[in-house]
């Protein structure tokens, strides 16, 4: 049985390749001054015995964390296309996005996986999720910081309160991808922390594979707009980053 509905990813996809292709590699480089204290080092430990193999390796880094920070934009779209869930702009003072279905209620910030926050940015997330949960509008919302890829857990969520001076609440949460799909999707709509709980058996639910199905279609998609299949060992990774 069919979870998730079409999505039509190619738009996102080829948006991200275009971003790709305007990543202007001469101007990131040459604009930037080089930290010759870590060249010192890269240049010892990973044997770049020129200046060009060493600009090509910093090219290539350079590239790569602009490909890291668009991919954690297009889960933020993603998660818009689901039936009820709006995707924000960054920059538009609101949330990356938000779920209304039915009684269910929820407010969201984006990662892409879960080891991409600092303490620093740990605690400006709390802090808008509470700016925003103070608003009318976002009255009987819960508040959740989705970490699309991270290891499974015992619980399916815990409070996030980082830091010593932000208390845990109830309404603001964090949670991988695959539990946070199964609620995205889920028929009966059900609110996490008032008639569905962290401990519950969510893995039984119809929609716990969810996040299967979107990364499917997304796969699909990164062929149909390159030209080449997403190999094999890349599918090696997939359970463990998806907390299956």
């Amino acid at each position: 049985m069919t979870i998730v509905p079409d999505l039509r990813l190619d738009r996102l996809v080829i948006e991200l390749l275009a971003k790709l292709r305007r990543f202007d590699i001469a101007n990131n480089f040459d604009s930037n001054i080089v930290d010759p204290f870590a060249a010192a080092f890269e240049a010892s430990v990973f044997k770049h015995d020129t200046e060009d193999s060493w600009r090509q390796s910093e090219i290539h880094r350079q590239k790569q964390k602009a490909l890291m920070n668009h991919v954690g934009q297009m889960q933020q779209s993603i998660i818009g296309c689901l039936p009820g869930w709006t995707s924000y702009e960054a920059g538009s003072d609101e949330p990356d996005v938000v779920g209304v279905r039915g009684g269910q209620r929820i407010i969201a910030e984006v990662k892409n996986k879960h080891n991409t926050m600092n303490a620093n940015s740990a605690g400006e997330t709390y802090d808008k999720l509470v700016g925003f949960l103070l608003r009318k509008k976002y009255h009987g919302f819960v508040g959740v910081v989705v970490q699309v890829i991270g290891p499974a857990r015992d619980e399916h969520w815990r409070p996030f309160a980082p830091g010593r001076d932000r208390p845990e609440r109830d309404d603001i949460i964090v949670m991988n991808g695959r539990p946070f799909y199964a609620l995205a999707l889920d028929s009966e709509q059900r609110q996490p922390g008032v008639n569905v709980n962290p401990t519950d058996k969510i893995e039984l639910w119809p929609t716990w594979h969810a996040i299967d199905e979107m990364t499917q279609q997304l796969f699909q998609s990164i062929s149909r707009n390159t030209g080449a299949d997403v190999p094999l060992w890349v599918m090696q990774f997939l359970d463990p980053a998806l907390g299956s």
